[in-house]
């Protein structure tokens, strides 16, 4: 079983995202329910590395692990997808708000953290998501790079934002 695991987080690897996956969005497509794919990727891994060391770029990799776990409540899975991505899947009713509580949930986890770490860093996770009930001609590929495309989006914004801090904060 170790071989679909990864073995900082202990979530499943790559190879148990393709595992399970499939299933799951073969259940998608056959109940007609949605399959909802979240995809993050942990913010500043390289510069913390940098900074502070292989470890603390360990540590930053667990808790992102973590956070993204924080939304797995109704039967979803999530997997570590390379070095510091991650992806959420799953099958069900879902509405806006219950993606938008997953979503908060994995920022929420990430600021409680942070407020209580006493790490020089902060550990933070861009997000992106895609929620459908698949069509005839629809992949989990398709609805993954989807997912892909808004998270980074979202770290677009996070870097434009923080530069805009820098630049107003420098001494």
């Amino acid at each position: 079983m170790a071989s679909i695991r990864d073995t900082l987080t202990g979530m499943y690897n790559r190879k148990g995202f393709a595992r399970f996956s499939e299933n799951m969005f073969q259940r998608a497509v056959n109940e007609k329910k949605q399959f909802l794919v979240i995809v993050g990727d942990l913010d500043m891994l390289k510069t913390i590395n940098d900074n502070y060391g292989h470890i603390e770029g360990d540590n930053a990799i667990t808790i992102a692990a973590n956070a993204m776990n924080t939304c797995c409540k109704s039967g979803e899975m999530c997997a570590r997808m390379g070095g510091d991505e991650y992806a959420v899947f799953g099958v069900g009713d879902y509405t806006d708000e219950i993606v938008t509580e997953y979503t908060g949930h994995i920022r929420n986890f990430c600021d409680r953290y942070n407020a209580s770490s006493g790490k020089e860093y902060n550990v933070g996770v861009s997000l992106g998501f895609y929620c459908a009930v698949p069509e005839e001609n629809d992949t989990i590929d398709s609805f993954y790079n989807l997912a892909d495309e808004k998270m980074y989006e979202d770290k677009k914004r996070y870097y434009e934002a923080l530069d805009l801090y820098q630049n107003n904060h420098k001494q």
